[in-house]
């Protein structure tokens, strides 16, 4: 029986799109960046930053550092968060109400610059002062030092929340990560990414 829902951030309850900051940042800096097929040393810098093992400003200075051109830090910034669209109402009112239904936890692969742009989002377009109050616990990949869809990440927040894995859904848009909360022994599902949440948990007969 599922008592537990464990959220994805990106893509299930934020609307968002890699390209646009992919697009964005191959603009500026005059390369060619795709995430699903980084080198090595590319996708260490954004893993370690998504891991809050570096800051905001070595991880500014490593893309400056990819330019032809070197861009201020403020264009990069912009760049990075170009693919950051919105949390569309609908999606806030659903987390209320399912609430009433299960306990719900929040499981992000992000860093510290998408989360000032969100939570400034939230503020400034729907009044939400503290996006975290809407689940039981929040679990940022660059405060807990882990990402997804590694096993440890699973583990820690079975043993900090004090869950039974088989009483828990995790829920994210990418295979790989379901993949990962599987071989936790965590029971995972793939949202198709920006769809309607309501409808999908309908369809899925989780409400």
């Amino acid at each position: 029986m599922i008592k537990n829902i464990i959220f994805d951030f990106g893509g299930v309850i934020l609307d968002l799109d890699y390209k646009l900051t992919e697009a964005a940042l191959n603009k500026l800096l005059g390369t060619a960046i795709d995430f699903q097929n980084l080198d090595a040393e590319a996708k260490k810098v954004f893993d370690d930053y998504e891991k809050g093992l570096e800051n905001d400003e070595w991880f500014i200075w490593q893309l400056q550092n990819m330019a032809v051109r070197v861009p201020q830090a403020q264009e990069v910034i912009k760049a990075w968060n170009a693919m950051l669209i919105d949390i569309r109402k609908e999606k806030l009112d659903f987390l209320k109400m399912i609430k009433a239904h299960y306990n719900i936890y929040l499981l992000s692969n992000t860093n510290a610059l998408h989360i000032r742009y969100v939570m400034r989002l939230l503020k400034e377009k729907h009044n939400v002062l503290d996006f975290d109050r809407y689940f039981e616990k929040t679990y940022y990949s660059y405060l807990v030092k882990m990402r997804k869809p590694n096993k440890d990440i699973f583990d820690f927040i079975m043993q900090d929340a004090q869950l039974k894995r088989e009483e828990c859904l995790f829920i994210d848009d990418l295979q790989s990560n379901v993949d990962g909360a599987q071989l936790a022994g965590i029971p995972a599902r793939r949202f198709p990414a920006n769809e309607n949440l309501e409808e999908w948990f309908k369809k899925e007969g989780l409400l």
